[in-house]
């Protein structure tokens, strides 16, 4: 069933400054971006504690977004679900037990930009820590860039990269599945303002947070390797127009990630409302039916628009299903019925007895 038509709101303006008219965000040039080349400058990964593997916990657990940076002179195996030997979010069991493996494959890899990193630090947003310190591995991903034209509005969901190395095209294939959605871990690592004009939620309705990476074919990746975009299937569906469409309306912006945490538990509460769309019905329907486009944060919840059948966190769950009270209802009369007959078929036998030896 399709969502109601509807007028949609006036899109938001961006923090002035942050999309400045320089290099970093210029549009990619080569065949509308196929072809562009971004240098791997590092590889980072999240390796498990005592608690992630079942233990027993121990101390304060580990800080914002910690990273081990790999050295750059052995290649890192990346499979189906990320780079070897890294836990994160959509490893765990939390997640694992809400999302189907298919769909939890859309978030292996993360991937971060410096064209990204400049355009934060040349919003100058109002925040209570300066980001002047701001570097690689902050954001928690397992790739960073060194590509100066690679920001949210020069990279589109469907880009399919391909790893070069010396010159020599590898086995790894990566595609672009989604925008990253920033949580609240976000804002303690980088300016400590938990506003409309933090990190969190300026990279949420922009695309800076990075985008998500699926697996096409496994491989590995070293530091220094070139990723080549080869693909580009929907020229027209940029990063920075997805982020702006689900999460560019100021209230969604500031209340997505405890809707989210809800509905992880309860699986029917609402992450972004019908009002907080920024686009039309004709997007909406579009941007949903996008087969490259991510599950986890992003066609779960357009799904949830459209009232389509539930994916993500929504999905039935069979443990949890509602029992259809009518049906209740029906079982509870039979048994009641049945009772009374046995009870009075003992009565019956009970006084049959005597009344025959008389």
């Amino acid at each position: 069933a399709l969502a109601r038509a509807r007028t949609p709101p006036s899109p938001q303006p961006n923090p002035p400054g942050l999309f400045p008219a320089s290099a970093a965000m210029a549009p990619l040039e080569g065949g509308g971006g196929v072809g562009v080349e971004a240098r791997v400058h590092s590889l980072w990964i999240r390796q498990p504690d005592q608690e992630d593997l079942g233990g027993p916990a121990g101390g304060l657990g580990h800080p914002v977004f910690e990273r081990a940076r790999i050295g750059s002179r052995a290649p890192v195996a990346v499979g189906p679900l990320g780079l070897a030997e890294s836990l994160t979010w959509h490893i765990k069991a939390c997640c694992s037990k809400r999302f189907a493996e298919e769909e939890r494959e859309g978030r292996a890899v993360l991937v971060q930009t410096s064209a990204n990193l400049q355009a934060l630090r040349d919003a100058n947003l109002p925040l209570r820590q300066p980001l002047t310190d701001m570097g690689p591995g902050d954001f928690g991903e397992n790739l960073f860039l060194d590509a100066s034209g690679l920001g949210p509005d020069a990279v589109c969901i469907g880009d399919e990269f391909v790893c070069v190395r010396a010159g020599v095209e590898q086995p790894l294939r990566l595609q672009v599945s989604s925008p990253r959605c920033p949580c609240m871990k976000v804002d303690k690592r980088l300016g400590k303002t938990y506003t409309k004009d933090g990190v969190r939620a300026v990279c949420a309705s922009t695309g800076l947070a990075g985008f998500f990476a699926r697996v096409l074919q496994n491989g590995d990746l070293q530091d220094g390797d070139q990723l080549r975009i080869t693909a580009r299937p929907h020229p027209s569906w940029t990063l920075g127009r997805v982020s702006q469409l689900l999460y560019g309306h100021p209230t969604a912006v500031m209340n997505y990630v405890h809707r989210a945490m809800t509905a992880m538990k309860d699986g029917v509460t609402e992450t972004i409302f019908r009002s907080e769309w920024m686009g039309t019905e004709t997007e909406l329907n579009e941007l949903a039916a996008i087969p490259e486009l991510a599950v986890p944060e992003w066609k779960e919840y357009l799904h949830k628009l459209l009232e389509l059948s539930g994916i993500g966190r929504y999905r039935p769950r069979t443990s949890e299903r509602s029992v259809n009270p009518i049906a209740l209802v029906a079982v509870a009369l039979g048994a009641l019925v049945l009772v009374r007959v046995a009870a009075g078929l003992a009565r019956r036998g009970g006084s049959g007895t005597p009344g025959a030896a008389r």
